[in-house]
Order: structure tokens, then sequence, then C-alpha cells
């Protein structure tokens, strides 16, 4: 016993050590500080290690100009763990909204290859021709108390180069780089932006074009797609796919942006075998090295087709995975805008445009601004128990939450498995309507998205029921009332999943009978009532939220708590 608590001390130490030297694992590498007539541009590529956010955390990452006395930040990177990404997501308000105009979900830092590209361009001034380039780090949790900053220089400070010259000799180009998981229907080559979320996959392309295009400082050189298909399917058809999708994306771009068709580079890979390898090699599928053994094995097995065949037929159980969690994400399109200053618009006898003190600065990099996530703000929840589905009992509950931070919720149920077969003598027959007031918590106001997290209430439910088996049976109604306490898990962006009990009293009439004739007569025996105290009820609930702006009802309010 006092060995095993050793361990456990030991590991504890280790994962608190891993978190404190967190910061030290970060790094920032090709950075440059580039001076114009009347503007400073910091260029840099951030990298996080896997561990640097835990799911309660914030990173700020935040490049600051500095020269004695002066200082300038510049707009934040803020890598949200899964619970303040979701509050900020499902609240529609930024954990830090007058610091990070940037947000990353943790998650996305993993699939990025833990780099982030940074590029920002503000209004020069004078102190800053001598300024060094300083990297701020501060680690937030979800409620907003700083746990770990600190700050390190990563370009030294250097003389500015000469307006002239600077203007005239030095190129800078950009990339903005993207993933689109467009669906077409089945064999379908045609781009359709209302066919399931294509509009929300599309909408990504569309911003990072018109931040180019909008800003008269730069011009697009070139636009690249590249359709990638999964390996599912012969790999003749998935080579006409995956080549005449990207063809189709590229008619698309070219008619919506009024692009030159001369600038948009198409191209395609047939099946996307090295996005299966990443899966799987990242998996702990039980035969994860014997299937990597299969796909890197394409001497002697060099038609794709047999290869998926030998691993479906043999790992079924590990295909099984593989068809529900990788192969649908192998269908992609990826872009990339090249992008560089317009030199016409830049030489020194035209007039840059410039931004004034205190307002927001143009974004160059490919990071997805705040304001552009996909918020949802839930009006309600809909929810289904799934240990009553299972049982034959169709149920249905609607949750809608109330109250400052939405702390509080009112649910009402309805349940009413309804069936009589075996000519009358068989009956499974209940009625249940319920309400239910919940109090949410979680570990600060900040920090908990709506509906999530753990909560207690008070339950009141009432019905009928006719349960008979074979002409014997029990008929009444019934009243339950008593406390529930339950957990509520993020699954994805709108959906739960919900585990709760109840406790509590549960009382009602009982009749015994007999069906006499055919069961067209019921004969009564018996008279009583039923008395319980106990656990009155289980459930596993598939939770669905609402957004509010699907009503119309969806008024942002991005500078305070609603």
């Amino acid at each position: 016993m006092i060995n095993a608590f050793k361990y456990i001390l030991i590991l504890l130490l280790m994962a608190l050590t891993v978190r404190a030297f967190g910061a030290a694992q970060l790094s920032a590498d090709g950075v440059r500080l580039v001076h114009y007539k009347d503007s400073v541009q910091v260029v840099m590529d951030f990298y996080f290690p896997d561990s640097a956010v835990g799911k309660r955390d914030v990173l700020l990452l935040i490049p600051r100009l500095k020269y004695g006395n002066n200082v300038k930040d510049l707009p934040s990177v803020g890598v949200y763990g899964r619970i303040p990404y979701y509050y900020a997501v499902r609240s529609g308000l930024h954990l830090f909204q007058d610091e990070s105009d940037i947000m990353y979900r943790a998650k996305d830092i993993h699939y990025m290859e833990q780099k982030v590209h940074y590029a920002r361009t503000i209004q020069a001034r004078e102190w800053m021709d001598s300024a060094a380039v300083e990297l701020v780090y501060m680690r937030y949790t979800c409620c907003g108390d700083v746990m770990d900053e600190n700050a390190w220089q990563v370009v030294e400070a250097k003389k500015r180069i000469a307006p002239t010259t600077a203007v005239n000799s030095i190129t800078e180009h950009f990339e903005k780089k993207g993933v689109m998981h467009i669906d077409f229907i089945l064999d379908s080559i045609t781009v359709r932006p209302d066919y399931h979320e294509n509009w929300r996959e599309l909408d990504k392309l569309r911003r990072d074009l018109d931040s180019v295009l909008n800003d008269q400082r730069f011009k697009i050189d070139t636009v690249t797609i590249h359709g990638y298909a999964s390996p599912e399917g012969p790999y003749k058809h998935n080579v006409w796919l995956a080549k005449n999708r990207a063809l189709a994306l590229k008619s698309y771009i070219a008619d919506h942006f009024d692009l030159d068709t001369a600038i948009i580079d198409s191209r395609y890979t047939p099946e996307d075998w090295a996005g299966l390898r990443r899966y799987v090699d990242a998996s702990n599928l039980p035969h994860r090295q014997e299937i990597l053994d299969v796909i890197d094995d394409t001497v002697s097995r060099p038609d794709p087709d047999k290869r998926l065949r030998y691993i479906r037929t043999r790992y079924k159980k590990d295909f099984a995975d593989i068809f529900d969690n990788s192969l649908p994400y192998l269908r992609h399109s990826d872009y990339t805008i090249h992008y560089s200053w317009d030199e016409q618009k830049l030489l020194p006898n035209r007039q840059r445009p410039t931004t004034s003190a205190g307002a927001r600065q143009e974004r160059i990099g490919p990071q997805m601004p705040y304001s552009q996530l996909p918020v949802l703000r839930p009006l309600a929840a809909i929810k289904t128990n799934l240990l009553f589905d299972m049982a034959l009992w169709p149920n249905v509950e609607l949750e809608v939450p109330f109250g400052h931070d939405a702390k509080y919720s009112l649910m009402a149920n309805w349940g009413s498995p309804w069936y009589v077969w075996h000519h009358n003598s068989r009956a499974y027959e209940i009625l249940n309507l319920g309400l239910e007031v919940r109090r949410w918590w979680g570990d600060c106001d900040g920090c908990r998205p709506v509906l999530t997290g753990w909560f207690a209430g008070i339950y009141g439910a009432g019905g009928k029921y006719d349960l008979e088996w074979n002409s014997v049976g029990n008929q009444g109604e019934y009243l339950s009332f008593g406390p529930s306490l339950g957990y509520s898990w993020l699954l994805r962006d709108n959906l739960n999943l919900e585990v709760s009990g109840t406790a509590g009293v549960l009382f009602g009439k009982r009749r015994f009978y007999r069906g006499e004739f055919n069961d067209t007569h019921l004969i009564w025996y018996h008279f009583g009532n039923i008395f319980y105290v106990g656990p009155t009820q289980l459930k596993v609930s598939l939770v669905w939220l609402i957004p509010r702006k699907w009503f119309g009802l969806d008024k942002e309010k991005k500078g305070g708590a609603q």
C-alpha cells in the first residue's frame, strides 16, 4: 500500500514538472522584424509541444516590440483548451477579448503539426527603429487566473533598413493555408454550398480570400487547390473523382471571387494514404503495427485496392474504427493562397494606407479571428434517454437555460411506450410526464459552457400505466418527486452526452385484473396502493443544442458577459 502511494506521488510530481516546464518547450523560429516607410512587420512561426495546453488552460503568446521604456504589444495568439474553447464558441464571448485577437483550439494545433505562422503589420513609430522583439508567454486557467508568465527576447535590436531600399528591394511573400471537407452527392462533381455543411467549409476559403482581396496592400499571386479522395472505392474511380472535384472547386472560386483562372492551380491525389497512415500511427488500434506494415508495403502490394481489402478482411475491428474515424476525413480539399506586397502601391511617391491609433490591425497571416468563429449560443436543448430508447420507451426532453450566466435550467420530459399485442392479452403502456429544475455548477462562472458540467436539481413526475402479460395485469396512476444529480460532457460544438440519476418517493394507485372473454372485459380482483423510496431513474442522454440564431435571437455581446 505504501509503495503504491509512493508511485502515485512520483507520477503526480512528474506531471507537475512537465507542466511547469511547458513554457521552456515553446519556441519561435524564422523571426523577422522588417521596417517599411510607415509600418513595421513582425513575422515568425510558433511551435507548441503536444502538452503545452491543458483542457482547462488558455495559452497566450504576445509578440512585443521593446526599446527602453517604450513597449508595444502586438495582437496575441490564444491557444484554448477544450473547456474554454467551447465556452467561447457556445457563449459567443471571448474569454480575453481585450488581449487576444487570434484564437486556436489546442486540438487544431496538433493537426497543424504544432506550428502556427504569425505575420502582423503595425504603424511605425520612431523608437521602433532600434526595437527588439520579445515573446511574452502567459498561461491562464479558464477562470482568468494567471498560472505562469514568462518572456524572452527572440530578435535583438537593430537599425531599420532605409525606406527607399525597404520599399523597392524587399519582397515579402505570404501564404494562407486551409483544409475544406466538401461533401459531394454520390459520384457527383458539382459543388453545392447548400449541401450538408458545405457553406461552413467554403466560408473558410471565403474569409481567407477576402482578407487579401480587400486589403489594397497585397495582391494574390496564385491559388492552389489540392483535392484528395479517400482509399474507399476503386482506385481508377477515385482518380476521376479527385481530379474533377478539384477542377470543380477551381471553377467555383473563379466564378465567385472574380479571379483569373490562370492564377488558380488545381492538383489532385487520388487516395490520401499518407493521411490514413498518420491516423493509424497515432492511434491505439490493437493491430496498429501490422496495419502500418501493410500500408507501407507498396512493393509486394502495389495495388491500393488490394491493400485496403486486405486490411478490411484481416483486421475487421480495426477497420471499423478506421472506417468511422478516418476515412470520411480523408476526402478533403487543401488550399494555399500565395500573395505578396503590391509593389506599385508601395512606391515612396504613393500613399500607403495607414491604421489609426487604437484601431484593429489587418490580419496578414493564415489565422482565423475569433469574430469569425462559428458561434453557437444555445436557446434550448433537445434530449433523448438512450437507456429508455433501448427499452422501446420513446422519450424526449426539452431543457431551457435561464438566469444570470445560465446557471439554472427548466426541463420538461415526455415518455410513452404504448404497445398492445397478442390479441390484447399483453400490454406495455406507460405515459410519463415530468418537470425538473436544475442548478448548474462549474469551476467558475467564466468558463462553464451552457448546459455543461455538474448539475443538481429537483424533479416531479406523474403518469399512468397498464402492464399486462397473458391476460394478467396491473393498472394505475402514480406521482414521484425528489432530487436529481448528473454531469453533461462536451462532444462537439452542438452535442453533449449527459449521465444523470434521480432518487425520491413514488406513490400511487394499483389495480390488479384478469382479462376474460378474449380480453374484451377486465375483471378487477384487487385494489391497492404503491409506495416506494429509493432510486427512481437512470439516464444516459444524447443532447442536441439548438442555436439561438435559428430564431433570430443571436444578439452577440462581445464586450461583456451575457
